[in-house]
């Protein structure tokens, strides 16, 4: 095991990630007769598989997108993370294709 390696941290993450999800998220992404964020964003972690690389401007929705897309590989969360600008998105997915062209 590495030495770095936490895994009743992460065991006890996973348990609350678990307990979370019934609780709070599965109410968020039911179908409903109004379209609501957290359900558009939960049925794009779908089609795409939790692959791509997602990227968000400044507001609630980079809570909700890290909230429900459920991430398969790290650093495909771009965001400012509350200390950008509006118009961040664009150029940040723009950069983003740029560097990892291969990405979804």
């Amino acid at each position: 095991m590495c030495k770095n390696s936490f895994p009743e941290w992460i065991e006890s993450f996973r348990a609350l990630n678990k307990l979370e999800f019934e609780k709070v998220v599965e109410k968020e992404i039911r179908n409903t007769s109004s379209l609501k964020m957290a359900e558009v964003i939960h049925m794009l972690s779908g089609l795409t598989n939790g692959e791509a690389v997602v990227v968000t401007d400044v507001g609630q929705h980079q809570m909700v997108t890290s909230r429900y897309y459920q991430y398969k590989n790290p650093r495909t969360n771009i965001t400012s993370g509350g200390a950008g600008t509006m118009g961040f998105a664009l150029p940040a997915a723009l950069g983003a294709k740029v560097a990892a062209p291969g990405n979804k």
